[in-house]
């Protein structure tokens, strides 16, 4: 549950960032890269 309440966090405080970053994987129905998302979560 951390997990996810730090990565909304980090959406909401950063998103247009983190779409750019990960448009493709968004509406281009690939995968997300989780580890970027983990190390974004971490060094915040």
């Amino acid at each position: 549950m951390k997990t996810s309440k730090n990565f909304c966090q980090y959406v909401e405080d950063d998103y247009y960032e983190w779409l750019k970053d990960n448009f493709k994987s968004f509406f281009d129905h690939g995968n997300p890269d989780w580890e970027w998302i983990r190390e974004k979560i971490k060094n915040q």
